[in-house]
């Protein structure tokens, strides 16, 4: 059993979940899942490096990882959420309505990117705020 140390990194503080707990020898795509469990980041933005390395594309990539290894996840389309929210409390917060469709289109445009990345979709209460704001 290994005791590791995940660790979400990105834009803003890191987010550090201490004391996970698996096997050595856990499968690459249980691992994966372990770490989507436990960030809730989706497996298809998973981004994970043991350390410094990214971790192995190997059935096995936990196989010389060491008690209070610090795993590293990055959120591939954090990017692209973080601009949602800030477009989403613009829009929210404007008075002026040119500025309001502006900030609308453009988080539309970002959904949309965001729709293209996953298969699956989830809005954001955010997102449903814009809409929902635009139809009243």
């Amino acid at each position: 059993m290994l005791h590791l140390v995940v660790r979400i990194v990105g834009e803003g503080e890191d987010r550090e979940f201490p004391n996970i707990v698996v096997e050595s020898q856990i499968s690459r795509q249980d691992f994966l899942k372990r770490i989507k469990d436990v960030t809730n980041v989706p497996m298809d933005c998973l981004d994970v490096y043991l350390n410094d390395d990214k971790i192995p594309d190997s059935l096995h990539p936990l196989e010389t990882a060491k008690h209070n290894d610090e795993i590293r996840v990055k959120h591939t389309s954090l990017p692209q959420w973080t601009a949602l929210t800030e477009t989403v409390k613009t829009f929210s917060s404007s008075k002026d309505p040119e500025q309001k469709k502006r900030h609308f289109q453009l988080a539309n445009d970002i959904i949309k990117s965001l729709q293209t990345l996953f298969k699956y979709y989830d809005r954001t209460p955010e997102a449903m705020e814009v809409t929902q704001s635009n139809h009243a």
